[in-house]
């Protein structure tokens, strides 16, 4: 007989268009009613079936109850004006294709700050050619609202992905985030060179800067030690400006920045290696999907920062292996701490 109460459905169709498993209530063998969408990424999207398709308004959010989709179905398709999380807090917002895709020539990278933006071609949520944007106002579609932008500068940004011989965008094409939070200066520490200072005060837990460079496969490395290399997978370690003794990166893909691209006079498309260590930091390094430079390291604040702050991040190296500066420093660090 038809399938009737409570049950779930799984299957490889499903898990092709990134769907674990879809679960609610039978009706002669067809969902009807309240019902769950579960992800392949572990979000879960509610809305309500009808004829056995998802269809109506949805909501979308992690298992922490973290907010990642609004939107609306059409026949089991997202349709129309379109919410999407993208990792390190930024959205993809704007009218999906008749595929469901974030497909078209008015699309938006919506930065974490919900008011900067990187507006125009996608293509399947992937940035074809667009500029920097703001907010300027909203309009209501099905009850989901769509930012309406104004456009800031000519200048053209595109998915320019890293290879492992060189950084593929162009060097001194600035991020419009980035550029409204902070800005290179000379470092307050002695020989530190360049630091990252913020331009305004800047809350806890909020993303500020990304982190591009060349991408190395496991066993690659640069043919001279730059001290500037750190993981694409962030697993609570970070190996920036670690001793080759102590380069456990190198078994895992990792970003490295070659010595024409340190200096910000050379490169200032990100910014995120130019803060300098500290074992009493005010930020972090996270992860965070960039749509010029897909997925890449980026730092978050640890507490509020002044205007005017110098930002910094405990490299974390193992002690074993790690150069001068850096047990000196820790020396000086447990003499202020004793």
């Amino acid at each position: 007989g038809a399938r009737e109460g409570n049950g779930a459905l799984y299957g490889p169709r499903l898990e092709q268009i990134g769907i674990h498993h879809i679960s609610g209530h039978y009706v002669d063998g067809i969902l009807s009613g309240s019902g769950k969408v579960h992800m392949l990424n572990s979000t879960v999207r509610e809305g309500c079936f009808q004829n056995g398709y998802l269809h109506g308004p949805v909501r979308g959010a992690h298992l922490n109850s973290e907010l990642d989709y609004v939107g609306w179905y059409k026949a089991g398709l997202p349709a129309g004006c379109t919410w999407l999380a993208v990792r390190g807090g930024g959205w993809l917002v704007g009218d999906v294709d008749q595929l469901g895709e974030f497909t078209g020539p008015e699309i938006a990278f919506l930065y974490p700050d919900l008011n900067t933006a990187i507006w125009g071609e996608f293509n399947k949520g992937c940035l074809v050619s667009g500029r920097a944007a703001i907010v300027v106002g909203t309009r209501e579609e099905n009850g989901i609202l769509l930012p309406e932008f104004r456009t800031t500068s000519q200048k053209i940004y595109k998915r320019w992905i890293s290879t492992n011989q060189d950084i593929s965008c162009p060097p001194h094409l600035t991020d419009p985030y980035e550029s409204t939070l902070i800005q290179v200066k000379s470092s307050n520490m002695d020989g530190a060179g360049e630091g990252l200072f913020a331009k305004v005060d800047i809350p806890a837990n909020t993303m500020i800067a990304y982190y591009n460079g060349l991408r190395l496969n496991p066993g690659e490395n640069l043919a001279e030690e730059t001290g500037y290399s750190i993981f694409l997978e962030l697993n609570s370690r970070i190996a920036k400006h670690a001793d080759p003794s102590g380069r456990k990166d190198k078994n895992a893909k990792h970003l490295d920045i070659p010595a024409k691209y340190q200096s910000s006079k050379d490169y200032s498309a990100t910014l995120g290696h130019k803060l300098n260590h500290s074992f009493d930091p005010n930020c972090v390094f996270d992860n965070a999907e960039h749509p010029v430079h897909g997925l890449v390291p980026s730092v978050r604040t640890l507490k509020e920062v002044e205007a005017g702050s110098e930002l910094t991040v405990h490299y974390s190296m193992d002690m074993e292996g790690a150069p001068e500066w850096y047990m000196e420093e820790w020396d000086r660090h447990g003499k202020r701490m004793g």
